[in-house]
């Protein structure tokens, strides 16, 4: 999920921005946090849900490899993925 919404559209904001780093990490954890305070409510199985696929795809998107062996996380724009790590 992009990590910026327009508050007065409603919208993900233009740019696009999909990053584990500042400003994105809280909306993941708290997909998660809701879920497993609900005491795994079916109604909040959507939470569940939504954090694993989030997950699954940022490890297919975003995770590199240094040639080294090391890893690390990228962040991604509309434009294109960015190689810095995050």
């Amino acid at each position: 999920y992009p990590i910026l919404l327009n508050p007065y559209s409603m919208r993900w904001d233009d740019d696009r921005l999909i990053s584990l780093g500042a400003g994105g990490d809280s909306f993941y954890e708290y997909l998660l946090k809701v879920w497993v305070q609900s005491v795994g409510a079916d109604d909040m199985q959507g939470m569940l849900d939504k954090w694993h696929l989030s997950m699954t795809s940022m490890i297919e998107r975003l995770v590199r490899t240094f040639t080294e062996g090391g890893k690390y996380l990228m962040e991604s724009f509309r434009s294109g993925n960015v190689g810095k790590m995050d």
